[in-house]
């Protein structure tokens, strides 16, 4: 104030002294300042005069446009602005980390409905009844427990069903928790409330009991939960969306669903995974071609770490991951991206050369196959005289037979013929100059990609005039024909040939007289240290042999159902001559089952177990590997090949033996074995003797056949007991997988 005022005296005394210097021009000027100022004071006093105090808002706005009130009206302003912000955080974003979605997948047993073929389809009518009636039943059973107020509702999402009869349901919980009430919708406490609503019957003294009126297997209830459910959604056209997933800090138990624009298909690449193998019991990814996870529409799992890209294709536009990662270092990295439809349509015109070659490629090649997809190629050759050949790397066209094709639906010319994949090339002639081929996709998961050369061919002569034609299309030179080794892959070029047959070899009867294995003797303790005898569920089921300190080796139809497929269920018994008397026990990591088995065939019939921990080196030399064969190996009648086991010792026994048992037989020819079980696979091999008196039997599934060449030495695994016909019937000999078709397999998993 003190300065402003001596500013305004200053100023004053400037004037004064001006206003002397030249007062006529000021004083015109003053006179014109003071007649306005006057006329303005007037205003000002009428307006005074007439105006009125002001009352309500008038009063208000006053007090409000003063400086004292505005600067509390501006606080008050930005308290709000301050309150409704941090109102909105709460609601979207502290009170979404408070309230999360507990989602849970469940499955149990309806005792008195049968499953019908309808029930597969979700969309008829028989779907929709039955799920919406037992929908209802699982609502109400959680609607009125003590998670009530956190249900939030339960979907049908399969019907199918089981060698115990009944129909299995499978469905999907959601549960709305706050962080605090978490442990209330623990995945016990949800199967707890489930099972505690079924009242098991005192009547029937079965596990059988009634929830709400519908009879419930209390023994097949089974409830997994799911910590998170995130969606992330890919537009079409545009990039991809990368999807990274860790569990360095905790474990991992979530369901991701994918989402494209209708009328686009999803594809996701998987880049790596980093778990432990574990057949999917620990750690595991399952992708289902739906937003709900299906038994039925399972695309693909994997359970074993992955190191090189890969990429599968949905059916629609929609797809659900479920992880599932244990503690540790372990992570998912990849991504998606929407996909239009792929129009699988060509013509092609081959070349007059016949090694002049194109490729055709599976949809979506190099992407794993969905299970639903179409292609048609129109071919066209420079003349009537030329046919079209296509090679195959891993995959073989046959006729189609009564059942329907697992891995692929071809019509060629109007005819059908079914897909399969196998080990090696082959070559699929059509004496055509212009044939329609059509591919449609028919695995129920995604299966492998195939490609395809095709050439021209002479219809009259398809291989040269020095080549054998083998059954598999293959054309080899005729000089390697009856050479021992099979050029053709399936044995064709060994077919009729008079060398290689191997001698009989007569009964073995043991010291006391009784016949075991079917014909075998007892084994001495450290004769066979590579034997080992598989249990699942603490029961003797299957043998094996030992390849390494940490991998066994056994045959794929042990563990070809879904709960034998599970390692925790198993356990090794290594060097052991008496049962119950192992030294050495061990766990099942993993199971490997070759991924061209054929359950109905038996083909591809082998499976590598990896233990948890390896059996230690002070059992030697109880414990010891058996040696691999080379791929070029071959056996001869100077060869020693013994069967050994704790098998039945006949078809109808109906107690196993206490001792290992052995037993020798003799290779046969593959043209003797056609003879007795029609077409078997260049993978199988025959052993045992007319008689019948030598044979392998049950519990003796996935043991070895193991030969010693002329003059002792090394013991080399032939075999692996696979089937046959009864247990030591004439004419019928033991059937044996051909460990030397798979030397280069077992390598690499184990190496």
């Amino acid at each position: 104030m003190g300065t402003e005022r001596e500013a305004n005296e200053k100023t004053s005394g400037d004037d004064e002294d001006a206003s002397k210097q030249d007062a006529a021009s000021i004083a015109d000027v003053s006179v014109e300042v003071a007649t306005v100022d006057h006329t303005l004071q007037k205003i000002y006093r009428k307006f005074r005069k007439t105006r009125r105090k002001p009352r309500g808002l008038e009063r208000l706005q006053a007090r409000l446009l003063s400086i004292p009130h505005l600067a509390v009206i501006i606080a008050a302003v930005l308290f709000v602005v301050v309150t409704i912000m941090w109102s909105l955080l709460w609601v979207f974003i502290f009170r979404r980390e408070s309230n999360s979605g507990a989602y849970f997948a469940g499955m149990f047993r309806v005792a008195n409905v049968e499953f019908i073929p309808e029930y597969r389809q979700d969309d008829s009518h028989e779907f929709v009844s039955m799920a919406n009636k037992i929908q209802h039943v699982v609502s109400n059973v959680y609607k009125v427990s003590s998670v009530a107020q956190l249900y939030k509702q339960a979907v049908i999402s399969d019907l199918s069903n089981n060698n115990k009869g009944g129909l299995l349901v499978h469905f999907w919980m959601v549960f709305v928790v706050p962080r605090l009430k978490s442990p209330a919708v623990c995945e016990e406490c949800v199967e707890a409330i489930f099972r505690d609503s079924v009242h098991t019957s005192l009547m029937n003294r079965s596990s059988v009991g009634y929830l709400l009126g519908l009879p419930v297997d209390i023994d097949s209830i089974l409830i997994n939960g799911s910590q998170c459910v995130e969606k992330l959604h890919a537009n079409l056209p545009g990039p991809s969306v990368p999807l990274n997933v860790f569990s360095s800090w905790g474990g991992v138990n979530c369901h991701v669903k994918l989402t494209a624009v209708p009328g686009s298909m999803i594809r996701l690449t998987v880049t790596s995974f980093l778990i432990e193998p574990s057949d999917c019991v620990s750690d595991a990814l399952t992708v289902y071609d739906a937003l709900l996870p299906m038994r039925g529409r399972i695309l693909h799992r994997m359970c074993e770490p992955v190191s090189s890209s890969f990429s599968l294709v949905s059916t629609s536009n929609v797809m659900l991951l479920s992880f599932r990662m244990t503690n540790g270092n372990k992570s998912f990295r990849g991504h998606f991206e929407a996909i239009a439809e792929e129009a699988c349509k060509s013509q092609i015109e081959t070349q007059l050369e016949p090694d002049i070659t194109g490729q055709i490629y599976s949809p979506f090649h190099p992407s794993l196959l969905p299970p639903q997809c179409f292609c048609t190629w129109k071919f066209e050759t420079p003349n009537r005289a030329l046919g079209v050949a296509l090679q195959f790397q891993n995959y073989v066209l046959k006729p189609k037979e009564l059942k329907g094709c697992e891995h692929g639906w071809w019509k060629v010319n109007e005819i059908i013929f079914c897909g399969s994949y196998v080990g090696h090339p082959t070559v699929f002639r059509i004496a055509d100059h212009s044939p329609d081929v059509e591919f449609r996709c028919s695995s129920r998961n995604s299966a492998q990609p195939f490609q395809a050369s095709y050439s021209s061919y002479n219809i009259s002569q398809p291989c040269p005039e020095s080549h054998f034609l083998c059954s598999t299309g293959l054309c080899v030179e005729k000089s390697r024909r009856c050479d021992g080794l099979d050029d053709c892959q399936d044995e064709s070029d060994e077919v009729f040939c008079s060398c290689g047959r191997p001698s009989s070899v007569k009964k073995v009867v043991s010291s006391t007289g009784q016949e075991r294995i079917v014909g075998g003797d007892d084994s001495v303790e450290g004769e066979w240290p590579w034997q080992v005898s598989l249990h699942f569920s603490g029961n003797l089921y299957c043998g094996a042999s030992v390849l390494s300190s940490d991998w066994l080796i056994s045959a794929a139809h042990c563990f070809s159902k879904e709960r034998r497929s599970d390692p925790r269920y198993w356990s090794a018994h290594l060097g052991m001559l008496t049962r119950g008397s192992a030294k050495h026990v061990a766990e099942i990591q993993r199971i490997v089952v070759h991924e061209y088995y054929n359950a109905y065939t038996f083909d591809y019939d082998i499976a590598l177990l990896q233990l948890k921990k390896p059996w230690p080196p002070s059992l030697s030399p109880l414990v010891q590997p058996v040696c691999l064969p080379p791929s070029s190996h071959t056996v001869t009648g100077s060869h020693r090949c013994i069967v050994t086991g704790w098998g039945y010792r006949s078809e109808d026994d109906k107690v196993l033996p206490s001792l290992l048992q052995k037993a020798e037989v003799s290779l046969l020819s593959q043209t003797d074995c056609k003879k007795s079980y029609g077409p078997v696979s260049s993978r199988m091999l025959c052993a045992g003797v007319a008689s019948g008196e030598r044979d392998a039997c049950r519990g003796d599934s996935g043991g070895p056949l193991s030969c010693q060449g002329p003059g002792g030495g090394r013991w080399f695994l032939v075999g692996i007991v696979s089937w046959g016909a009864g247990c030591g019937r004439p004419n019928l000999p033991g059937v044996y997988t051909r460990v030397n078709k798979f030397t280069s397999w077992i390598y690499s998993h184990i190496s």
